[in-house]
């Protein structure tokens, strides 16, 4: 593999890693929905925070393939605190609920 093709594959891996992590607080933020939309009475507002988040990170993610390594890097490095403290909340609102 030449250098230039080396790079191409770089920044494939890069954007794949942080589609992926884009994809777990996307999915986290279905799991919040769910839990509304099982309630008795959702919080509509809250719903509606969720959807909009969860279309940013959409619209977000597609843009990664067109990004230079350093803004990759950056957004992994970003996307990957706010994984883990999202997973955090998480995980004590599973295990407040008796889950987890």
């Amino acid at each position: 593999m030449n250098q230039f093709d080396e790079a191409i594959h770089r920044k494939e891996q890069k954007a794949e890693l942080a589609g992926d992590i884009v994809g777990s607080l996307i999915a986290i933020r279905s799991a919040w929905m769910h839990d509304e939309d099982v309630k008795g009475s959702p919080d509509e507002a809250r719903l509606a925070i969720l959807l909009k988040e969860q279309m940013a990170l959409e619209l977000k993610r597609s843009t990664f393939y067109t990004l230079e390594l350093e803004e990759l890097d950056q957004l992994i490095q970003t996307y990957t605190l706010q994984l883990k403290t999202e997973d955090a909340e998480r995980d004590a609102y599973l295990a407040s609920k008796g889950g987890k």
